[in-house]
């Protein structure tokens, strides 16, 4: 029947929920992921991606972990140029320096693993309607922090974060891209942290790495080191 008000006696026609796909190593983060947003369908949808190496053209937001993400997927920086999506950075720290290059290099904003499943609902409209992310939790501090990890043997962020990352399996070439630098830059960090550590192999400065605390207990995804040096 005809409403003379002209109101829709239906209602507001229902709005496609987000589809958000999750660039992460961990088979279990994602998972739970989805499992925690799984009773709000009508709002967000995880889409799983698998092995492949682009991202749907039907996803609105990816979230991105700068140094978890899948090791065939693609770098943040090819991501913004070739995708539609949003992306988000993704992590449990907001104080590692590879979030900081990730929203210069375009990310629209940062969403902290430890946020309830509220909050990531409420970042995830927020970033598709192009607002700023109200969660702007940080996480835990993060062990490349200044003061943190590293002081003991006079590393730097940059250095120590180099050695994470080596110690989670990434090449050279795996690691410019989380942290946006030239492979030629890379190997001037790996040098001056192996000498600071009192290393030459990068088997030796990975066993070093987990003994501080560095790698997350173990390369990512159960990967082993690469054997560049």
């Amino acid at each position: 029947m005809h409403d003379p008000a002209g109101h829709d006696p239906a209602g507001p026609a229902p709005t496609d929920p987000i589809r958000v796909a999750v660039l992460d190593e961990s088979e279990l983060l994602v998972s739970g992921l989805r499992s925690m947003l799984a009773a709000r369908t009508d709002r967000v949808v995880v889409v799983p991606l698998g092995h492949r190496e682009a991202i749907p053209d039907d996803v609105d937001v990816v979230l991105y972990d700068v140094v978890r993400r899948t090791s065939n997927g693609p770098s943040l920086r090819a991501l913004a140029q070739t995708s539609a999506a949003r992306v988000v950075v993704f992590s449990w720290h907001a104080d590692c320096p590879g979030v900081a290059h990730a929203l210069r290099a375009g990310a629209a904003g940062f969403l902290a693993k430890t946020a309830t499943a509220a909050e990531v609902l409420d970042a995830l409209e927020d970033v598709h309607a192009g607002r700023p992310i109200r969660h702007v939790a940080r996480g835990p501090r993060c062990p490349l922090h200044h003061g943190a990890v590293g002081t003991p043997s006079g590393l730097s962020a940059r250095e120590a974060e180099v050695l994470d990352l080596i110690a989670r399996g990434r090449s050279n070439q795996e690691i410019a891209d989380a942290c946006f630098l030239s492979v030629n830059s890379v190997k001037t960090y790996v040098r001056t942290a192996y000498r600071k550590i009192g290393v030459e192999r990068r088997t030796h400065a990975v066993a070093w790495a987990l003994a501080h605390g560095l790698g997350a207990g173990g390369p990512a995804g159960g990967r082993a080191p690469t054997s560049q040096h």
